[in-house]
């Protein structure tokens, strides 16, 4: 974030930790705000958005965690399941 203000010239504006929070900000037409992309297109049909050109992109890696020693319940198993299913397809190695 410091780099994208830094870069930009932006000044610091309110602060927002959740997507909506950021997105609502966005909405306005008074803010700028960092989205992941494919959450940025589904929303652009609704609220006009634009990259604006030369700002640092971001790769946030999420992980799974969970204890083996402790069964999973069925519906975590599933969520682990399809996470895999999905991080296969693509192209990517499951651990």
């Amino acid at each position: 974030m410091e780099d994208a203000l830094q870069q930009q010239g932006f000044r610091r504006g309110p602060g927002a930790f959740g997507l909506e929070s950021v997105d609502t900000l966005i909405a306005t037409g008074y803010y700028s705000g960092i989205l992941p992309a494919h959450y940025a297109a589904l929303l652009s049909p609704r609220i006009p958005m634009q990259v604006i050109n030369d700002t640092p992109n971001y790769k946030v890696t999420f992980s799974a965690v969970f204890n083996n020693a402790r069964p999973l319940p069925r519906s975590a198993e599933v969520l682990v399941e399809l996470l895999a299913a999905e991080h296969a397809s693509s192209g990517n190695r499951a651990p």
